[in-house]
C-alpha cells in the first residue's frame, strides 16, 4: 500500500467547509425573510437539524454502498475498502457527482416555482 497522507483530503474538506458556510448563511437569511413572524426563531433550529440530517444520510449512504458493492465471501472488496488499491473510490465519487447533479436540478425545479411572500410597504408622508 502506498504511503499516502490524510492531508490529501484537506483541500476538499476546506472547499466543503467554505461552501457550507455560504449556504447556511443564505439559508438563514431566506428563512428569516420568508417565515411567518411567529416562527422566525425556528429558522436557526431548522438549519442545525438539516446539518445533523446531512451527516446521518452520509453515513447511511456509506453503509448502503459497503453493503451493495462488497462481498467478503467471494473476495470482492467494497468500493470503500480500507485498502486504496483494491477499493473503487472513483466509482463512489462518480455516484456522489450524479447525486449532486440530481440535487441541483431538483433545486432549480423548486426555485423556479417558488413564490416569494408579499410584503406590504407603507409610505410615510412628510408634513
Amino acid at each position: 500500500m502506498p504511503n499516502l497522507s490524510a492531508y490529501w483530503l484537506l483541500i476538499q474538506y476546506i472547499l466543503i467547509g467554505v461552501a457550507e458556510m455560504f449556504s447556511i448563511v443564505g439559508l438563514l437569511e431566506f428563512l428569516y425573510q420568508e417565515a411567518p413572524d411567529a416562527m422566525r426563531s425556528v429558522g436557526s433550529a431548522y438549519a442545525a437539524v438539516a446539518g445533523g440530517l446531512g451527516c446521518f444520510f452520509a453515513t447511511m449512504l456509506n453503509n448502503v454502498i459497503n453493503g451493495l458493492t462488497g462481498n467478503e465471501e467471494e473476495g470482492k472488496p467494497s468500493w470503500l475498502s480500507q485498502n486504496i488499491n483494491s477499493g473503487r473510490f472513483d466509482y463512489f465519487y462518480w455516484l456522489l457527482t450524479v447525486l449532486g447533479m440530481i440535487n441541483f436540478f431538483v433545486f432549480l425545479f423548486f426555485a423556479k416555482r417558488y413564490k416569494y411572500r408579499v410584503t406590504k410597504k407603507t409610505q410615510v408622508q412628510m408634513l
